[in-house]
């Protein structure tokens, strides 16, 4: 991190140069030289990392260094941070002769002061590197370190939750769940953590015969932060149509009895994972039908690592204990996870040997599917037998240490001290998400770039989007040694969000303190001796005056998490005094959480090293002038809850790579957004209101999602920019035939958003040739339009939204939608029946319903694979 963060001052330090400040010249040098001895300290990180777990002296050396490092950058950012300051006073003009004065004074102390600390850090680097060298350790400078990867569209990655061993267990408590002859409405798994009771849980919640059984699902996690209000808020919103705003406002004992009335009139399966306490139950139990309600058809299944809270959360619960997987049960999901036998890891030379070395390996695992999962990512990407003796030694080494009570404990710890160098920091800073939350791909690609996570092997920061591949490819590491575990797909089975598992991210977070990588909360940050430079903070309704304990001058990275269960708001003061006390923030991320102001302040432009700033989700209705002043922002989603007032200054931010614009905004003082000048863009989300000239000299655009306002500089855009992918929303009160023909020739537009009345037929209806994705809502058709959009060879995901489709049934032919994976009928109110002849949708894996009232029956040709959903 600090390499990037040096690189980059000598780059800003050069700029400064070009307005005559030979005063700062002298910096430079110094700059420069601190770079060639960060080259060294690097490179020794890099040769010494394998060797931290084994010699202590290493590790100790090793945190020395890391902590120059780190002095090395606050060094040299927070003497920009003042030069920068003085600059900005100057360019507008300084009033008279002794503001000038003072102005000198300050810059030629600000430039002392840094030499004086760079010559300092200096020595202290001689004397490491003299200590080094009388052990006998020399490390050479190397040119490249990154490892070899290739640009693809997605990752690709070994689907962890395997049934083993569970399939007996499945279907037992299926057919106990869809019984008609059964009272029985209360049901439980428990087991060691890890052991594979939400994969149980997962199955049993999408299995075919249970969602013919119900009619409404919700999964909720019950962690020890959550309160019952919370988990009553997010039932009723879920099984209901309330708005989040109007749940909010209820009380406790209002919402205990909407969710009452709500799972007397609907048969519902209610999911609470991970309870750890039987209070949990003791606040939810008056809002479930008891047994008297004879006619009540929801059910309950809790899951638990508790072997108390199972026994004691409901009587007349039927409970279920998870076993851990026997060896042979083990040795089939290792296989699973290494591709199968005879894989060819068991081939040729010593074949014989690293079998019998990955049966002891798994005799450590304990039966545990978290750890034979985690174990088969090690070997998988270790392949010799010397490799895999390394890794047995070391795990045979540490069993009776005190450090793990458990062996496979030491098998999860063991997989963070087996990656390479590069993939380390990119595990620890998941950490700094909660537990259970599900963490987006596209966010935490950014996030890694803009914290100089991702560094490519030069450490230099290219503007082609090579950085934005390589941190794809490690995310693409982490999932494949099944250290990271997938949570959701998108409709062409892209991996959309992950997560840590429970175990994992409690290794994470106890590396991470060792580390002093992160801290969690404001507790941790209390101490002053600590300098925390990357904060993540946990908000609950208490933390509405502020959340942060004291001023940090060096903090890098503040996340900011909105309570799931309430309303978490900022004070507008608290985010004033932040901008001033933070100056060194890069990463700025405050998706969800509220401003009391419903603004930002100015200062916020005095944040002048932010690389990242997600305002997602926020209820805003303006954005400050003074955000044009962030001329190192890469990252800038500005999609808020509500109508954005934006000033007309983001083509300021030369160096931005991603910019997601709200659905709906105004430009402040003008009706057309300049989007020039921003020639490194990579992803433009919504853009609207904009020239046409401007986004076409973007030349390193490769997603662009485009709000048609029938404007021909919308078409003109797609039409000239042939190498990037885009999407289109036509949303009008009608649209009409024209307006979607014309877009039949656009090579490029793979997905299309129609949200208005079609006037006209669908057989008059030309879609561009490789569209993937269609979307129609409140569009109002009479006519069943499957025989038309079957037919698009290249159909991926369709969407029916809110009265789409306003006929009685839909038909899907034998031959029809030949590569259709996700379809979504959602608020047909009309439509009793839906039929697909046997060969339709052949690769079909996800259909999901909702509010369809009148369809009762699912169709009989869907494939065998098919995840039927009506949540």
């Amino acid at each position: 991190m600090a390499e990037c963060s040096v690189q980059s001052a000598v780059q800003w330090l050069g700029e400064l140069l070009v307005e005559e400040d030979e005063s700062l010249r002298a910096i430079q040098q110094k700059v420069e030289q601190l770079r060639d001895e960060l080259d060294w300290m690097q490179c020794f990180l890099r040769e010494a990392d394998p060797c931290r777990n084994v010699d202590p002296r290493i590790n100790r050396w090793v945190i020395q260094i890391q902590g120059i490092a780190y002095e090395a950058e606050d060094i040299v950012e927070t003497f920009l941070v003042k030069v920068v300051s003085h600059h900005t006073g100057k360019v507008s003009g300084l009033k008279n002769t002794l503001e000038r004065y003072l102005w000198v004074v300050k810059e030629a102390k600000a430039i002392h002061g840094a030499g004086n600390d760079i010559e300092a850090l200096r020595v202290k680097i001689s004397t490491l590197t003299s200590r080094l060298q009388a052990y006998g350790v020399n490390i050479t400078r190397s040119e490249s370190w990154s490892p070899e990867f290739t640009r693809h569209e997605g990752v690709e990655v070994f689907r962890e939750e395997v049934m083993v061993g569970l399939d007996d267990k499945v279907k037992q408590i299926v057919s106990e769940l869809v019984s008609n002859g059964t009272d029985i409405k209360v049901f439980g798994i428990w087991g060691k953590s890890g052991i594979g009771k939400t994969t149980l849980a997962r199955h049993i919640y999408n299995n075919h015969e249970v969602r013919r059984r119900f009619d409404r699902f919700v999964w909720l996690n019950a962690p020890k932060s959550c309160k019952i209000p919370g988990l009553l808020r997010r039932l009723l919103s879920s099984l209901t149509k309330f708005s989040w705003d109007d749940v909010e406002v209820m009380s406790e004992q209002v919402l205990a009895k909407e969710v009452f009335d709500a799972l007397l009139q609907k048969k519902c399966l209610v999911v609470i994972d991970d309870v750890w306490s039987t209070e949990i139950w003791d606040g939810l139990k008056e809002a479930f039908p008891g047994d008297d309600d004879k006619d009540a058809g929801s059910k309950m299944l809790f899951i638990t690592d508790s072997r108390q809270v199972a026994e004691e959360m409901h009587q007349g619960a039927v409970v279920g204990e998870m076993k851990c997987l026997t060896f042979d049960e083990s040795w089939e999901l290792l296989l699973t996870k290494l591709g199968g036998f005879p894989a060819k890891i068991f081939e040729g030379e010593g074949a014989h040997k690293k079998t019998e070395m990955a049966k002891r390996m798994l005799n450590f695992c304990q039966g545990i599917p978290a750890a034979v999962i985690a174990l088969g990512g090690l070997l998988a990407a270790r392949k010799t037998p010397e490799d895999w003796q390394i890794l047995l030694d070391h795990i045979v080494s540490h069993q009776n240490t005190k450090k793990r009570d458990q062996s496979y404990e030491k098998v999860l710890e063991l997989c963070y001290y087996s990656l390479p160098y590069y993939l380390k920091n990119c595990f620890l800073f998941l950490g700094s998400f909660p537990e259970h939350y599900d963490i987006h791909v596209k966010k935490l690609r950014h996030m890694w770039v803009a914290q100089g996570i991702i560094v490519l092997g030069n450490g230099g920061v290219s503007r082609d989007g090579s950085l934005e591949d390589f941190a794809e490819f490690c995310l693409s590491e982490l999932l494949q040694r099944g250290m990271v575990q997938v949570t959701k797909r998108g409709s062409t089975d892209k991996i959309r969000s992950c997560r840590l598992h429970k175990i994992m991210r409690a290794i994470c977070l106890e590396i991470s303190k060792e580390e002093n990588f992160l801290s969690i909360g404001c507790k941790e940050t209390s101490s002053a001796s600590v300098k925390t430079r990357r904060l993540a903070v946990y908000l609950t309704e208490e933390d509405e005056v502020n959340p942060f304990s004291q001023k940090n001058a060096f903090l890098r990275s503040l996340q900011l998490f909105p309570s799931q269960n309430e309303t978490s708001e900022m004070n507008y003061l608290s985010f004033k005094s932040l901008c001033k006390d933070s100056p060194l923030l890069r990463v700025l991320d405050l998706d969800g959480v509220a401003v009391s102001s419903k603004t930002l302040p100015r200062e916020i432009g005095d944040l002048i090293y932010l690389r990242y700033l997600n305002l997602k989700g926020m209820p805003l209705t303006k954005v400050p002038q003074t955000i044009g002043n962030l001329s190192w922002l890469e990252t800038l989603d500005l999609r808020a809850k509500v109508r954005l007032e934006i000033p007309n200054v983001l083509w300021k931010l030369k160096r931005l790579r991603h910019l997601y614009l709200p659905c709906y905004f105004t430009v402040k003082d003008s009706q057309k957004l300049r989007l020039d000048n921003l020639e490194y863009l990579l992803t433009l989300k919504n853009a609207n209101h904009f020239k046409a000239s401007d986004v076409l000299a973007m030349k390193n655009l490769r997603r662009a999602s485009v709000r048609y306002i029938s404007e021909n500089e919308h078409l003109e855009f797609i039409q000239k920019s042939p190498n990037v992918v885009f999407s289109l929303t036509i949303f009008q009160a009608v649209i009409g035939e024209l307006q979607v023909n014309v877009l039949q020739n656009f090579q490029n537009l793979i997905k299309l958003e129609l949200k208005g009345g079609l006037s006209g037929s669908m057989n008059n209806l030309i879609f561009p040739p490789n569209m993937k994705k269609l979307l129609l809502d409140f569009c109002g058709l009479l006519q069943d339009p499957m025989s038309v959009l079957e037919k698009l060879p290249n159909l991926s995901c369709l969407c029916f939204d809110h009265q789409a489709y306003m006929g009685k049934s839909l038909l899907c032919s034998a031959s029809g939608f030949p590569q259709l994976t996700y379809l979504r009928l959602n608020g047909l109110k009309n439509l009793e029946e839906f039929q697909v002849e046997k060969g339709g949708m052949p690769h079909l894996r996800l259909l999901e319903v909702k509010s369809c009232e009148r369809l009762t029956k699912m169709p009989d040709g869907l494939p065998r694979q098919v995840l039927v959903t009506n949540e």
